[in-house]
């Protein structure tokens, strides 16, 4: 038999139930009302279909990134141009012409084709004009035998025509042409901010693939104005 003691001076021997009372909600009319989270980021449409094959990712950003270039360096006079900054070529207009002139030897060479004479009508003193006229032909030609080599398999080993040269794929050669210009347009870049020129660094300073497929390809960036 279970008694009640109620005496109040024994409820300290009693245990205590005290339930805690359950908490209230507050139903602020704001939070009540809130509707669930959506992903709010907008999706744009893009009329063409963007590049994602990442051989071809390179090889349209490599030419992309060389012609803005190109056009950013036709408002350099001669002295600009030929100043030697001890970097890389050494000059602008050296390291310009070293990047369009590569692309004969390398497209020759993954073309499995007699290399052609480096200069191919450019001397040293060739005009950012002229540059820009070989440039087109010169990437296109490296495009078209980027894609027999894909074709063909781009584990095929070739070995480039100078002494001791290192033997490579041609997927490794492709990517060789491509990160070969980056490193030259890096040498650029510190050439024109030692210039002091800073509308044409501003130009040049948004080069990279995201700008390239942005602007070239999707159309949702705005080209920078190029200096004259």
């Amino acid at each position: 038999e279970v008694r009640q003691i109620t005496d109040p001076r024994h409820r300290r021997l009693l245990p205590q139930h005290n339930p805690t009372p359950p908490r209230r909600r507050h139903h602020h009319p704001i939070v009540r009302d809130r509707e669930p989270r959506r992903n709010t980021r907008r999706v744009m449409a893009v009329s063409k279909k963007l590049t994602s094959d990442p051989i071809y990712v390179l090889l349209r950003h490599d030419a992309w990134a060389n012609r803005r270039l190109l056009e950013i360096c036709l408002a350099l006079n001669d002295g600009e141009l030929d100043r030697d900054f001890g970097i890389g070529p050494g000059s602008i207009r050296a390291t310009l012409l070293h990047i369009v002139t590569r692309y004969y030897f390398w497209t020759d060479t993954i073309g499995e084709r007699r290399t052609r004479p480096r200069l191919v009508k450019l001397g040293a003193s060739a005009s950012i004009p002229d540059l820009l006229t070989a440039l087109g032909p010169a990437t296109d030609d490296l495009r078209a035998v980027a894609g027999m080599a894909v074709k063909d398999g781009l584990e095929a080993n070739i070995r480039p025509s100078w002494s001791a040269a290192p033997l490579l794929t041609k997927g490794a050669a492709l990517v060789h042409v491509c990160t070969h210009a980056m490193h030259h347009r890096a040498q650029l870049l510190i050439m024109l901010r030692r210039l002091g020129r800073s509308d044409v660094l501003a130009a040049a300073d948004n080069i990279g693939t995201a700008e390239w497929q942005s602007e070239a390809e999707a159309g949702t960036l705005k080209a920078p104005k190029l200096p004259r």
